[in-house]
């Protein structure tokens, strides 16, 4: 009998304290991660989010990239085979010039290819802020396909602070 009264007691007070200490841990969590949600915002259709760029402007590749996933760039991450057995590699252009045929799930994108902006993207994110930059290809065999171009930068909370980096593109009217 007592030993089960004793139980009881501790039970009792392990529920309570987990309580105390689970709920505002809760409260914390799901605040955050409602606060920190992560923001997208369109802001292709308003000029004054451009900066010095501009919707449907003409951007050339500067060197030769990779297109793979959803955007280009002088890296790609990859899989050589079933994706179960190997792992993910990150292949350079050069990796992928010596022999394309290993490397399928890439493409190349060449030194002056056009590109046209289509979109602009603000991003407020918990672990990242800036801007995701989305051009046309206008030549080659990825004709009229839409990628990320990472040569953008700015400070996605003030209008008009998009900065076009040109490490990989540049502007060629």
């Amino acid at each position: 009998m007592f030993q089960a009264n004793n139980m009881k007691a501790i039970t009792q007070k392990w529920v309570k304290s987990s309580f105390f200490i689970c709920l505002p841990c809760a409260l914390c969590f799901g605040c955050s991660t409602t606060a920190f949600r992560d923001r997208v915002i369109d802001v292709s259709n308003q000029p004054g989010w451009w900066g010095e760029s501009y919707r449907g402007q003409i951007l050339c590749v500067k060197q030769d990239m990779l297109f793979s996933g959803n955007g280009i760039s002088i890296r790609a991450d990859v899989y050589s085979g079933s994706r179960l057995i190997n792992p993910v590699r990150t292949i350079s252009v050069e990796t992928f010039k010596a022999d394309p045929a290993k490397w399928p799930m890439a493409q190349l994108v060449p030194a002056g290819t056009r590109l046209r902006c289509a979109r602009l993207e603000r991003v407020i994110a918990y672990a990242t802020i800036g801007y995701r930059l989305y051009a046309e290809i206008l030549d080659g065999d990825l004709r009229g396909k839409v990628v990320y171009v990472p040569s953008g930068m700015g400070n996605p909370r003030k209008k008009g602070s998009f900065r076009l980096t040109t490490f990989f593109v540049e502007p060629c009217e």
